[in-house]
């Protein structure tokens, strides 16, 4: 070997030199930013800072914190390794040109520093534009960081093909011993790799009333059985968190409009209440709000028990194994028993908001900790599954591809071989923010608008919208989260119909309300008012296999229905005996036929008040924040039993019966009754109550009969107040 040929050889010590200054160098670009932001960032709780809640978290949840911030620092440890391996990739090809140009060592390692902190920038800034939503805040304040982390996703691949030529030179240049080293170090990496794959606590179902298979378990190949007289048809209902009827088309939400098209579509269906919660129990249980108990986000365990009265308990006593799955607006299921058997669902307690709060105070680890969860479910298994279930209860954040691995999982576990199944996959990510992954966001993204809605909008946010590109970039990033979420639905269904499973499946299509996209300026978000329609008109479809089903047509009807109507129209198809105590009534006939729905008035209610939004009325019967009426009941959030009766005086009421909607708004002044035709005037501009006195005398009287129809409400003028006995004085 020549001399020439040996300088520029790569020896083992200068290996082990650059191993060290890569390690040393991404310790400081990476390790250190971390653990000053996980060290110095602040709690917040429902949109506002508030040191009592802070408080207990910090006291109450103090060995899950230590153990959430433990599990979060080897996520950042074990992405220190693999930064410091691209770092040193990098040294690897600038090993030469370095000791030619830059003779001091103290030169070297700032340059080194220099790669480090350029790797560390890129890999961050790309889990950041893959991601945008768990960074909304640092992205809508800063237009300089947008265009970086945009850049990134150019950059990223072009790193990584740096890393990987810095390791080909490596091997090819370095001597024995150099080489050597290497292949050593990526079989002990594998062998690491095998070892935490077969250890790995993965996030499964959750049992909530029968054992779920062993984590261990193989998953079954053999298709389902067919079926038989004797076997009652699968039935999927697949919901979509703020889904509006108007954003439905073929060219924005493909799977979705060809959904309906195989189904009986109601493409007017009214949600008792536009909150996801109350809205849930009130289509499970086809009875409303004031009815089975469930008027809030946050009730008391004493009335979360609907095991009795809900649809998943008597499918579970007809035979069937049961499912709920979804990402964080379900958490709703993991708070009010409906008598599910399993449930792969995020916990959402004060608990789990302290971990994600914690978990949120390292961006750096976070952004990397994303692209992990979102790349496939085998690397998804490979993460703690404690983080795992912080991440996917976080709201704004969504990776709608998860549900449909629960929903095959669940119909491939060997008892399903045997039972229907019954799975709700309820996909989370229309909801406010609207955030949505890079191939969506761009697609809808409108130019001219302001950078701080470009990657979601929080509507506790109170900056006005004012411009008409910014309405339309608050409209792109709803049908981009949609778009998303519609792709993920057509997953499942294709998945669902390679293995045989559609073709004797029932699948429902609803939501649990719409959505107000700023079509008015109290038309923001849901739940808050009564303002126009698009809150309480969703979507309500029947897709019926032919072979149970020979006689259904697929057809659109436009007639008003209610999200009450479901669990009755369900016990119709599947030929089970209607439950009299039932409100909504059945749309269909044993053989899917449309039924004979008789003419009705359908009533609505606002949901709780948790902050100040522009959507909540200025004039309302006033009570506190979120953060002050609620307690821990528990280990679990629930409203405090003696600001009940507050909210449901407070709540905004309407009655209404297709075009008319007569809405009733309490205040400390009393109450008014406005009556509104939605079809011509959709934003509700025109009070019509006096000069169509007929129509709003007959609808008040059927709204107050509604209302009072329930023992504890009384009437107190204009006012409903709850009856006495209130709560006992302990409360107070």
């Amino acid at each position: 070997m020549t001399r020439a040929a040996k300088r520029r050889s790569l020896s083992l010590r200068e290996l082990g030199d650059l191993a060290q200054r890569a390690w040393v160098a991404t310790g400081a670009a990476f390790v250190l930013p971390s653990a000053a932001l996980l060290l110095l960032g602040k709690e917040s709780w429902a949109g506002a800072s508030d040191d009592r809640v802070s408080a207990v978290m910090s006291t109450t949840y103090s060995g899950y914190l230590r153990e959430v911030g433990g599990l979060t620092v080897l996520v950042g440890l074990t992405e220190w390794g693999l930064l410091s391996f691209a770092t040193l990739g990098v040294l690897l090809l600038a090993h030469q040109p370095m000791r030619k140009r830059i003779e001091s060592p103290r030169g070297r390692d700032a340059a080194t520093v220099f790669i480090a902190l350029l790797v560390v920038a890129v890999y961050v800034g790309f889990g950041v534009q893959r991601h945008p939503g768990l960074f909304l805040e640092p992205l809508a304040s800063s237009a300089a960081l947008q265009v970086w982390v945009e850049a990134c996703a150019y950059l990223a691949p072009v790193a990584a093909l740096v890393v990987a030529a810095g390791y080909a030179v490596a091997m090819v240049r370095g001597e024995l011993f150099a080489q050597v080293a290497l292949i050593a170090v990526a079989c002990v990496a594998g062998g690491g790799l095998g070892t935490a794959v077969k250890r790995s606590a993965k996030f499964a179902p959750t049992p909530f009333r029968a054992p779920a298979p062993s984590a261990g378990a193989k998953v079954s190949t053999v298709p389902p059985k067919a079926a038989t007289p004797t076997r009652s048809p699968n039935v999927l209902w697949i919901a979509v968190d703020s889904l509006r009827p108007d954003r439905i088309d073929p060219k924005h939400t493909p799977r979705i409009s060809a959904l309906l098209g195989e189904s009986v579509y109601f493409e007017n269906a009214i949600v008792p209440v536009p909150r996801t919660g109350p809205s849930w129990a009130a289509a499970l249980t086809s009875l409303a709000p004031m009815t089975n108990g469930i008027e809030t986000m946050f009730p008391s365990r004493s009335a979360s028990d609907l095991s009795k009265l809900a649809l998943p308990a008597h499918l579970v006593s007809k035979g069937y194994r049961t499912l709920v799955t979804s990402e964080y607006a379900g958490e709703f299921f993991g708070r009010v028993d409906f008598g599910f058997q399993l449930g792969s669902i995020p916990r959402a307690e004060l608990m789990e908001i302290s971990g994600q709060i914690l978990l949120a105070r390292a961006p750096l680890v976070l952004s990397h900790f994303g692209l992990l969860y979102t790349s496939t479910p085998w690397v998804r298994s490979l993460l703690p599954a404690k983080l795992v279930e912080l991440t996917r209860g976080m709201p704004n954040f969504s990776h709608p591809a998860v549900l449909a691995d629960d929903v095959l999982a669940h119909l491939e576990a060997p008892a399903a071989q045997e039972q229907p199944f019954f799975a709700l996959a309820f996909y989370s990510q229309p909801h406010f923010p609207y955030t949505s992954s890079p191939e969506f966001g761009k697609k809808y993204h409108v130019s001219g608008s302001s950078s701080s809605i470009r990657y979601g909008r929080d509507v506790a946010n109170d900056t006005p919208i004012t411009t008409d590109a910014d309405r339309q970039q608050l409209d792109g990033l709803y049908r981009a989260s949609l778009a998303e979420s519609d792709a993920a639905i057509g997953e499942l269904l294709d998945s669902l119909a390679k293995r045989g499973v559609l073709d004797d499946t029932i699948v429902v299509l609803s939501a649990d309300h719409g959505e107000g996209l700023y079509d008015c300026a109290e038309c923001v978000g849901h739940g808050d008012n009564l303002r126009s329609m698009t809150t309480l008109r969703v979507p309500l479809a029947f897709r019926l296999p032919n072979g149970r089903f020979p006689d259904a047509a697929p057809q659109v009807l436009s007639q008003y229905v209610s999200t009450l109507d479901v669990y009755p129209t369900l016990l119709s198809l599947l030929g089970w005996s209607p439950i009299a105590v039932h409100e909504g009534v059945a749309l269909l006939t044993r053989k899917g036929r449309p039924a004979t729905i008789p003419e009705r008035t359908l009533f609505v209610e606002t949901g709780e008040w948790l902050w100040t939004t522009a959507a909540v009325p200025k004039d309302r019967l006033v009570y506190p924040p979120i953060t002050e009426i609620a307690r821990l009941e528990d280990d679990r959030i629930a409203i405090d039993p003696k600001y009940e009766p507050v909210i449901r005086a407070a709540k905004h009421r309407a009655a209404i019966r297709a075009p008319y909607k007569l809405v009733y708004e309490p205040t400390a002044d009393g109450a008014r009754y406005r009556l509104f035709d939605f079809e011509k005037d959709p934003t509700d501009e025109h009070d019509l109550s006096a000069s169509m006195p007929e129509i709003a005398a007959r609808m008040k009287d059927e709204l107050r009969k509604d209302v009072l129809r329930h023992a504890f409400v009384i009437p107190a003028g204009e006012h409903f107040l709850t009856r006495p006995p209130m709560p006992s004085d302990s409360h107070w």
